[in-house]
């Protein structure tokens, strides 16, 4: 519970700062290759840093990276509410993905250790929904507010508040969330190696590690244009597109925990074969939308199949890794 509460508080910035940085960053002058850089050395620190820390959780324990986490965030966002030129952004993103890196292993690691085996779609799940529902509350304090205010001030407060919010899943953390690493942790020819990442892995996690390499590859390449995209395709109102997404954020909020028991059941290969095509037909689709109402359908559909799919796929990591080297096994993923 408490674990779930730290997600929640922490996450209430994502969506409206995976909506509204492309804008903000235009704002300040940006052009699409500098505003797209903001989304590329997030993903470049996180592809840096995450191996290392999935290694560090399983040597020094999960709650110490996890606490880190939240207020290394909370700093990333005190960044974003004071930046009024691209530097600071590019601050901010380089900040936040280093918070990023320090929580979602540990967050992970922590679930899949408090969880039994026969659970651990539906616990992955819980974490996912968290974030999503903190998401989605941040989102609609935010539209709100930038209703009324102009983007700049609005943008201050706004971020602002958040981290407050990111600190306090900290302090919730820090008091209540257990140490769950397995006392004597993998030593330095045990599990993945850092040196030799690879060593350890037996062939069905390397076909899983392709698997979501494609598909972020594919997801990273439309994700920075995306909402620009779509001011000039359908409407420049934010409002709009916003609500459109509505009723998909429902579904990332409060099914994920009860699509990931699918995988509990029938076994994870399924749901994830109908999340990743899912996707793909949301993909094809999404060019040929005739208006804002089918954008909102094909928003839902694409949500569904990522909260059948994202639940199997991190309780699979947890199938295919013993708890000592669980950490590792997900900084790799």
């Amino acid at each position: 519970r408490h674990l779930q509460t730290s997600m929640l508080l922490v996450s209430c910035a994502f969506n409206i700062l995976l909506f509204m940085l492309p804008i903000y960053g235009r704002r300040l002058g940006g052009s699409a290759l500098s505003i797209g850089g903001l989304f590329s050395l997030f993903s470049a620190v996180t592809l840096l840093a995450r191996p290392l820390i999935g290694r560090g959780i399983d040597r020094y324990g999960r709650k110490k990276f996890l606490v880190s986490a939240f207020f290394v965030y909370a700093g990333s966002l005190l960044l974003f509410s004071r930046s009024a030129d691209l530097g600071m952004l590019y601050a901010g993103r380089l900040l936040q993905g280093v918070g990023s890196s320090l929580m979602w292993i540990p967050a992970y690691s922590t679930a899949m250790d408090l969880s039994d085996e026969n659970q651990r779609g539906r616990s992955a799940g819980r974490i996912d929904g968290a974030s999503a529902r903190g998401s989605l509350y941040g989102a609609v304090a935010g539209y709100a507010v930038l209703s009324f205010l102009p983007l700049m001030s609005g943008w201050r407060i706004l971020f602002s508040g958040y981290a407050v919010l990111a600190l306090a899943a900290g302090w919730i953390a820090c008091r209540h969330l257990p140490e769950t690493a397995a006392g004597g942790a993998a030593g330095p020819e045990e599990g993945l190696s850092l040196r030799r990442p690879w060593r350890g892995m037996n062939r069905d996690f390397t076909k899983l590690l392709i698997v979501v390499f494609i598909g972020a590859v594919s997801s990273s390449m439309a994700l920075p244009m995306l909402l620009i995209y779509l001011q000039d395709r359908f409407t420049k109102d934010i409002g709009i597109l916003a609500a459109a997404y509505i009723p998909a954020a429902f579904v990332c909020s409060f099914l994920p925990s009860r699509l990931g028991r699918i995988s509990d059941r029938i076994g994870r290969i399924g749901p994830m074969v109908i999340g990743s095509a899912a996707s793909g037909v949301v993909s094809l689709a999404f060019p040929y939308a005739p208006g804002v109402p089918a954008l909102a359908v094909l928003w839902v559909v694409d949500s569904v199949g990522s909260v059948m799919a994202s639940p199997a796929e991190k309780a699979l990591v947890a199938d295919l890794s013993g708890n000592e080297v669980r950490g590792s096994a997900y900084g790799v993923y």
